[in-house]
């Protein structure tokens, strides 16, 4: 019972909201015939402007035409020609792609959005893009010779540039490789300059080290050869009496003529002792010879 009761309340709440949508649905349908309405009124505006050279006037017009109904592709594409006559390329390109990508776009429309697209990015030398919007145009509309002519030419360019392409990489490929090879052979002489140079080096420190050695060598063997010299007393005296034979003395001579080094005063002084006691023989001898002298006047 109580869920009887429960659908009766229910039904006509469910009856009232398909009716509520029905009528939203009416509504919006209405709504969005009549933005469709200004939108066409809107792009015959522009159109007619356009015809006329005002050009400001048509990108006005065409530009309400697209912001009441978005699907407009007619208005798409001439917003995209008016724009192109302004030499506005990049704006005018992204409404050729909107009307090329358009569900509501014919085939015409689409095919001549893409023949523009090509004809940009020709402009721009994108060369490869320029055969890509071409092929997109054929494939909407193939009996359009003119989109078949500038397809072969975009072809042509294209392949222009893949050649020079390659002959730009191949001449960088050989710079570069010449490069390399130069910077080796720098690398390579600096490698043996460097080791020349460490020979060198190495060659004038050995030698600075040879000679050092020798000096310090030559310098040892004189310090040795002096101490020698300077030995002890004996030895000295040694050498002394080797010299003195050297020079044909007899140790008696060496030694006396060491002695009377050493007792040369004392015997000078005999000497001298020698020659007054002669001197005063001398004298005596004299005085007894010579007549005494009388101390009585002789007158």
């Amino acid at each position: 019972m109580k869920k009887i009761q429960l659908l009766m309340i229910l039904f006509p709440i469910i009856a009232f909201s398909q009716k509520a949508e029905k009528e939203v649905s009416k509504a919006e349908l209405a709504k969005r015939e009549k933005a469709q309405r200004q939108s066409q009124a809107f792009a015959y505006q522009g159109y007619q402007a356009e015809k006329a050279h005002k050009l400001l006037d048509s990108e006005m017009d065409y530009r309400k035409a697209i912001s009441k109904n978005k699907e407009n592709a007619v208005a798409q594409y001439n917003m995209g020609d008016v724009l192109y006559s302004q030499e506005a390329y990049n704006e005018a390109t992204h409404y050729y792609q909107e009307a090329s990508v358009n569900k509501e776009a014919s085939k015409e429309d689409k095919h001549k959005a893409f023949h523009n697209l090509g004809n940009l990015a020709m402009q721009n030398k994108k060369y490869e893009e320029a055969v890509q919007f071409y092929k997109e145009a054929l494939r909407n509309n193939p009996t359009d010779e003119q989109t078949r002519y500038n397809l072969a030419i975009a072809k042509e360019k294209l392949k222009k540039e893949q050649q020079e392409n390659k002959k730009n990489q191949n001449n960088q490929n050989n710079q570069q490789n010449k490069d390399n090879k130069d910077n080796k052979d720098n690398k390579d002489n600096q490698n043996k300059d460097n080791k020349d140079n460490q020979n060198k080096d190495n060659k004038d420190n050995q030698n600075k080290d040879n000679k050092d050695n020798k000096d310090n060598q030559n310098k040892d063997n004189k310090d040795n050869k002096d101490n020698k010299n300077q030995g002890s007393p004996e030895r000295d005296k040694q050498e002394n009496n080797n010299q003195d034979n050297r020079e044909g003395n007899t140790p008696e001579e060496g030694e006396r003529k060491e002695l009377s080094a050493e007792q040369m005063n004392r015997i000078l002084n005999a000497i001298n002792n020698e020659e007054k006691k002669t001197q005063e023989k001398l004298n005596a001898n004299k005085v007894k010879g010579k007549a005494k002298k009388s101390n009585t006047k002789d007158w």
